[in-house]
């Protein structure tokens, strides 16, 4: 859960640059802040999703050989593909594509175990649950972006895209709130000195 903490933030760090970036003009375009925290979620998130996902010891050696090829690819994207300055739109796809995959694949395991009675109790079904919403919205959104921009889609003058994002970022912080509250009143009870 701590690993969480950590991406949330990173994410605020992240978000308060990249608006500094624009509001004080200091760069043309933020896409290299934004590539930045890229950089830096994906290992966290990889890492979150193998604590909490049960694995047997060859499904672990197999997700550390994917996860290494998938920061590989990220890495090559950034500095010789798509580039630093540019959105690396293929490297936000491919992250909430990989996010969706395990997201369902711990919700399913949370669903099939006899040890969860009450799925609305567990904090990491929150958390799930909030970056499943989140990566799907973000997959539609991006996935979709050129379309948008090439028929200058807009609701009251406004980018799809900006009207989305802050809906999807609502949810997904208030998963976060929800699973971090419900991991401290687990943690009161199951406290030794209660």
């Amino acid at each position: 859960m701590e690993v969480f903490f950590w991406i949330c933030l990173v994410s605020v760090v992240v978000e308060t640059l990249s608006g500094l970036v624009i509001e004080k003009k200091w760069f043309a375009q933020n896409y290299f802040v934004i590539n930045f925290y890229f950089l830096l979620t994906t290992p966290l998130f990889l890492y979150a999703f193998y604590q909490q996902l049960q694995m047997t010891p060859r499904q672990q050696r197999s997700y550390k050989s994917v996860s290494l090829l998938i920061m590989v690819g990220f890495l090559y994207n950034i500095l010789l593909g798509e580039g630093f300055n540019n959105l690396n739109t293929l490297t936000i796809i491919m992250q909430q594509f990989i996010n969706v995959l395990l997201s369902c694949m711990l919700l399913f395991n949370m669903a099939v175990r006899d040890d969860y009675f009450l799925l609305s109790r567990e904090p990491m079904f929150w958390i799930s649950a909030g970056i499943l919403i989140f990566s799907l919205g973000t997959l539609v959104s991006l996935g979709m972006s050129q379309f948008i921009r090439m028929n200058q889609i807009t609701i009251n003058n406004k980018n799809l895209y900006r009207i989305t994002m802050p809906v999807l970022n609502i949810i997904l912080y208030l998963s976060y709130t929800i699973g971090f509250i419900l991991c401290t009143q687990k943690k009161k009870s199951y406290s030794p000195s209660l």
